[in-house]
């Protein structure tokens, strides 16, 4: 589909879902959208347990524009949902805890991989070397 720049068949399909959305989504009601979006969450499930994964809609056939499409409903409805139903909320120090979590979670994994990430960290540096030097 862009065979130049491989980023933007997601770019592509989020362009045809804001279309969808000027078209006439954004008149329809909160309870409307909500069964837009447990339909998307289905055909994303379904997607997941049929394929085994989510990977594929960046080329032009018709299989892997399904994938991307399916892809691509869920996340833009269900944010669209969110957005009109969530109200703001004033964190104190949002940055700090946000930043707190996201160390939380990083470390998290390296702890219970240790042995893992260190042969993968070993590994490419090890690769680094050897084409630097070669």
């Amino acid at each position: 589909m862009h065979p130049l720049n491989s980023v933007e068949w997601s770019l592509f399909l989020e362009y045809i879902a804001n279309i969808l959305y000027a078209i006439g989504i954004r008149k329809l009601s909160n309870t409307a959208l909500s069964i837009l979006v447990s339909i998307a969450t289905i055909g994303l499930a379904h997607l997941a347990i049929t394929n085994g994964n989510v990977s594929g809609g960046w080329t032009l056939n018709l299989e892997q524009v399904r994938i991307g499409l399916t892809r691509t409903m869920y996340p833009f409805f269900a944010g669209l949902l969110l957005s009109r139903v969530a109200k703001p909320v004033r964190i104190k120090n949002a940055f700090l805890w946000c930043s707190l979590l996201i160390a939380i979670v990083l470390y998290q994994y390296f702890i219970l991989n240790r042995w893992n990430m260190c042969r993968f960290l070993a590994g490419c540096s090890i690769k680094f070397l050897v084409e630097k030097i070669t």
